[in-house]
């Protein structure tokens, strides 16, 4: 088995693809996600799944990833629907069996060969879906607590902290994470910033300035980090009137 997510991966991806890995460990398959294991924003996430040995050598490249693929190969896709999303669209082209695991609508290119395309536009997040699997499904997962703690990150972050698209399955979902030992200051901890990510997400804020109702933040900087910048200066600037 293969899970593979979308392109510039968030938590909520990278969590629903390990708990889809976990189930499939269950089952007794050989399974590997793809995922950029060297993108900056996923550092927090990546580092608290390594410390399970479980996750040790879950991971792997886009590289590897192809040299594994067979006949037989299942190819598990989280968190996205449209082929130009995917973290390695070639994996999907040379597998002959895929499943689909997705929240988001369905856009006009949304793939058409997968034999289950278990999508829920009314869910918050994949990470919600998939933690209903794992607690319905008819084999008993061990979730470890780490694994746990990224579902909740992923509800978390989908649902900016539990206000947008956020449901009566969202908090049972949830309550089900807390039973199985997520702790919700590990899950804070996840998306917690440094210094220098915090002052230039102020920055942006500081130099933003009103065009046709669009509020734009124009700074001359570089970071490392520029996508958490620019979504949570996004963000901040979302929540004020006007």
């Amino acid at each position: 088995v293969i899970v593979m997510g979308h392109k510039y991966a968030d938590h909520d991806c990278v969590a629903s693809s390990v708990a889809v890995a976990r189930v499939a460990k269950t089952l007794g398959k050989q399974v590997n996600i793809v995922v950029n294991i060297h993108d900056f924003n996923l550092k927090a996430i990546f580092n608290s799944l390594r410390n399970n040995k479980d996750y040790t050598d879950l991971f792997i490249d886009r590289e590897y990833a192809q040299e594994l693929m067979r006949a037989n190969t299942l190819l598990v896709v989280c968190d996205v629907n449209n082929v130009k999303l995917f973290e390695v669209p070639e994996i999907y082209e040379a597998a002959s069996t895929v499943v689909i695991i997705d929240h988001h609508r369905k856009t006009v290119d949304h793939i058409n060969k997968a034999v289950i395309f278990y999508h829920e536009p009314n869910a918050s997040s994949a990470s919600e879906m998939v933690t209903e699997l794992i607690e319905y499904i008819d084999v008993d997962v061990k979730v470890p607590q780490v694994c746990a703690e990224a579902l909740m990150s992923g509800i978390t972050l989908d649902t900016k902290n539990f206000v947008m698209k956020t449901g009566v399955r969202t908090f049972e979902a949830a309550a089900y994470l807390r039973s199985l030992g997520a702790d919700t200051v590990k899950v804070k901890q996840l998306f917690s910033n440094s210094m220098k990510t915090q002052k230039d997400k102020s920055e942006v804020m500081k130099n933003a300035a009103m065009y046709e109702n669009c509020a734009v933040g124009v700074v001359d900087f570089e970071s490392d980090d520029v996508r958490i910048v620019a979504s949570q200066a996004a963000d901040e600037l979302l929540n004020i009137s006007g």
